[in-house]
This record gives C-alpha cells, structure tokens and sequence, in this order.
C-alpha cells in the first residue's frame, strides 16, 4: 500500500531513532505497532527490529508480532525462519483457522502448493466464509498457471463477496489475458459502480 507523506515521515523518525537505540524494545514495539496499522510491507525492517522482540515478555502483542516476522521472513525467503515462528504459533493457538492458513502459505512459499490447497480446502470446509483462504486458493492457481481455475474459484468467490473491489479487479486481468474481453469489461462495470471516482476503470473499460 502507498504511504502517506506524514506516515512516511514517521516511519523515517522511528527507524532514526532505533538506529541510535537499537535494544530499545518499547521503540521496537512502536515500529511493529505503526507497520501493522498502516499496513506497511517493510520485510526489512520486521526481521531486523521485530526478532528480538520476540525473546520478550510482550503479552498478546508477542503474538502479532510473531505473524509479522512470519510474514516478512516469507517475502525475504527464510523458510525455517518462518517455521519458527508458525511452530511457536501452532503451539499457542492450536486450531486457529488464521494459523492454519499461514500453514498454507508457508507450504505455497516451500513449492508444495498441492498440500497448501488441501489446507485452504480444510479451512473453507470449516468455516466457507473464510475469504483469506478463498482467495489463497486462486493464489495457488495463478501461481501453477491454472488461469481457468482462478476464474472460476473468483467467480465463485464474488458471488459471496460481491463487493471486493479487489477481486473484481483480479478478476478482469485474468479475462484479459485470456483476451475474454466482454467478461472483462462486466467486471470493469463492476468496479465503476463501486468506485465511481477511480478514472483508470473508465479508462481500461474504455
């Protein structure tokens, strides 16, 4: 997600301030604080200032920051990193549909994208709501290159989440590059009606 030139501006001050006071937890703890509200993806700066904190008494924001070094030893490729950190999270939430969906994505991030399906398959049995495993689903389909699948699995999806003007989106880039311009251009209708003010659907559906 872009930033704000103010959450920027934070962002810079917090990471001046633990270059001077690297073993700062509570500074640590207010980088880790302001990447998940604003929803940052610092993979960097999570691993190197969210790892300590993990050996720290923190109460239940030990645990998000355990997600956060999850999810950041993903995008930098530290499989057994990220291990350690879903075993830590099996071990306390035993049963989460949240961990178990992480399971997944560290089988997609380790190639066995098969075993991955079979968990986001369990998570929807469980609970056919679950739209983070839906939509990790058409993840691993894109990934393989199973563009009809992904198709349909978004298809299905958007009859439940009609207003995903996310998925709308994937959606029509799919029916692009299947040059299935018609279906592309409902869902380009789709996301005019959600977001009227958006000038790069008109000019796509143009």
């Amino acid at each position: 997600l872009a930033m704000s030139a103010n959450d920027a501006l934070e962002l810079d001050q917090l990471v001046e301030q633990l270059k001077k006071k690297p073993s700062s937890s509570s500074l640590g703890e207010e980088l880790m604080s302001f990447l998940r509200r604003t929803r940052a993806r610092r993979p960097d700066l999570v691993l190197r200032y969210g790892c300590p904190l993990l050996k720290k008494n923190l109460g239940a924001q030990l645990w998000d920051i355990h997600e956060q070094v999850f999810i950041a030893a993903l995008d930098l490729h530290q499989l057994e990193l990220a291990l350690t950190s879903l075993e830590a999270m099996q071990k306390n939430f035993p049963g989460s549909l949240r961990v178990r969906r992480l399971e997944g994505k560290h089988l997609e991030a380790s190639g066995q994208y098969e075993d991955a399906m079979i968990v986001y398959d369990e998570i929807l049995k469980e609970d056919p709501t679950h739209s983070a495993a839906w939509r990790s689903k058409v993840c691993v389909h894109r990934a393989l290159g199973h563009s009809a699948e992904a198709i349909r699995e978004l298809i299905e999806y958007l009859e439940v989440f009609a207003s995903d003007a996310d998925a709308w989106q994937e959606l029509a880039d799919l029916y692009l590059g299947e040059q299935q311009l018609e279906h592309a251009k409902f869902c380009y209708e789709e996301l005019i009606l959600h977001t009227p003010q958006n000038y790069l659907f008109h000019s796509k559906y143009a």
